[in-house]
């Protein structure tokens, strides 16, 4: 918003400049800070549900809700993790096959 703000302001004083080289860093880091915000706010979220477990919050009648929750935190977990590889990697499909079957064979028991 900002940047945003200054391009109008100069817009409209009539002095050009090129901006096009900060434009594209200011989108490209503000994806990849989202992706990160996105990617630590689940995993805080499914250590909160499972720090549950380990302080006995649940019932056994809250069990089947709260394992559900964890599945869905992971499944995105997972999904923020993979766009963060696949945007950074140079060969990304295959890094991404490779990064959802180890994870999930953490993920899932056997």
């Amino acid at each position: 918003l900002p940047l945003q703000l200054e391009l109008a302001c100069r817009q409209e004083s009539g002095k050009t400049y090129k901006f096009s080289v900060d434009e594209d860093l200011w989108t490209i880091v503000s994806k990849h800070l989202v992706v990160w915000v996105d990617e630590q706010t689940y995993w805080i979220a499914s250590r909160f549900l499972m720090l549950g477990f380990e302080l006995d919050l649940y019932s056994p009648a809250e069990y089947c809700m709260v394992y559900w929750y964890m599945y869905v935190v992971f499944i995105r977990l997972l999904e923020k993790m993979q766009l963060r590889l696949v945007s950074n990697s140079v060969n990304g499909e295959l890094f991404l096959l490779y990064t959802v079957w180890a994870e999930a064979s953490i993920l899932l028991p056997s």
